[in-house]
């Protein structure tokens, strides 16, 4: 869009649209009051986003689900599941478990290459943290599913389900989670990789609901 000017408003620099503009000063009030909330209460703040972030993920999984099938009924019990699951497990979990990464890294020899640090960290992520993660985030989706369809939690469903789908959900996440956690660990502040990696998350999550949700 060419720059406006020659009408006496003080604009003739250009810089984009009114619109544009009040856009990124939303952005930027928002990336402002994220990092405030991140200083006070850095693992409520991470589980809320987790939260939302997951219950986005489902709602255009189940978008996606019905052009494919034809119809569409939303199945509220599924995103009402994955949101807690999101909330109050996987966001506290990614928080810790980012602290014990950082530790590690901290512990290293000075000397030690940051990109040696960064695949130490990202081959502890993609070993010892899956194997901490996927296998309890059944278990999870299932309890949390039971409670708002309101039934007993069944874990041998959750076992059933892990023994048919983690092979697949664990290949499928060797295929990006390893490429995107490496420029997380050596690009991204600190502060900020659970926030990123929740946000990379979104295309993630669109297949892990579809594959664990149904």
């Amino acid at each position: 869009m060419p720059p406006r000017g020659g009408d006496g408003d003080g604009d003739e620099g250009g810089g984009g649209s009114d619109d544009e503009k009040v856009v990124g000063l939303s952005a930027k009030a928002f990336y402002s009051r994220y990092q405030v909330l991140l200083s006070r209460s850095p693992l409520v703040t991470k589980s809320v986003s987790a939260g939302l972030i997951t219950l986005l993920g489902d709602v255009i999984a189940q978008w996606l689900e019905s052009r494919i099938e034809g119809y569409h009924t939303w199945n509220i019990v599924r995103m009402a599941a994955f949101t807690v699951a999101g909330g109050f497990f996987v966001g506290p979990f990614v928080h810790y478990w980012y602290e014990v990464l950082w530790a590690v890294g901290r512990r290293l020899p000075a000397s030690t290459p940051s990109k040696v640090t960064t695949l130490l960290q990202v081959f502890l992520d993609q070993t010892i943290g899956v194997a901490l993660f996927f296998p309890a985030y059944f278990y999870v989706y299932e309890y949390c599913e039971a409670l708002f369809a309101f039934r007993r939690p069944m874990p041998s469903a959750a076992k059933k389900k892990i023994q048919a789908d983690l092979r697949s959900v664990l290949v499928n996440q060797y295929k990006v989670w390893p490429f995107i956690n490496f420029v997380s660990f050596s690009m991204v502040p600190e502060q900020l990789r659970v926030l990123f990696s929740n946000v990379a998350s979104v295309f993630w999550n669109i297949y892990l609901c579809s594959q664990i949700g149904t």
